[in-house]
């Protein structure tokens, strides 16, 4: 069973901490898989009380949402979210049920990632734009770092 770690009321309360190892501890206390190196920032504690269908991999930076719950079909459905190494998710972009980001996989601001957005096949760095995402092997001009990593 998950562990409903917060609600819409009290996740504002993070704010001062987003990005922080509090918020990874965080999320590791409601059953997250987290890795090492991983910044959350405190807008992805916003939908996702199923914190134990979390995957984070080291050296993670999520800017955005994530989300392990939909409705389809007058129902409710759980699936797994899981992070590779290394990967970079801008400010709102969404994370949604069963998507999976392969290590080195940069989302980028505004991206909604659902399952396929992603090669999972290739090894070569992915960028992610777009609603629905799609990947693009070559990052657009300009772009030079998040969080002060290099991409």
């Amino acid at each position: 069973a998950s562990a409903c770690v917060n609600t819409p009321h009290n996740v504002g309360a993070l704010k001062p901490y987003s990005l922080t190892p509090l918020l990874s501890w965080l999320a590791k206390a409601g059953g997250a898989q987290v890795g090492k190196d991983v910044q959350i920032h405190w807008k992805g504690f916003l939908g996702c009380p199923e914190l134990d269908m979390i995957t984070l991999g080291d050296d993670v930076y999520l800017g955005g949402a994530f989300y392990s719950h939909k409705f389809a079909a007058a129902s409710l459905a759980y699936s797994a979210v899981k992070v590779g190494r290394g990967a970079h998710t801008g400010g709102r972009s969404m994370l949604s049920p069963g998507c999976h980001l392969p290590p080195s996989t940069v989302a980028f601001d505004g991206a909604l990632v659902i399952p396929g957005s992603a090669n999972m096949k290739s090894d070569a760095k992915q960028y992610l734009s777009g609603n629905p995402a799609i990947s693009n092997g070559t990052p657009p001009a300009g772009l030079f770092e998040i969080n002060g990593k290099h991409l």
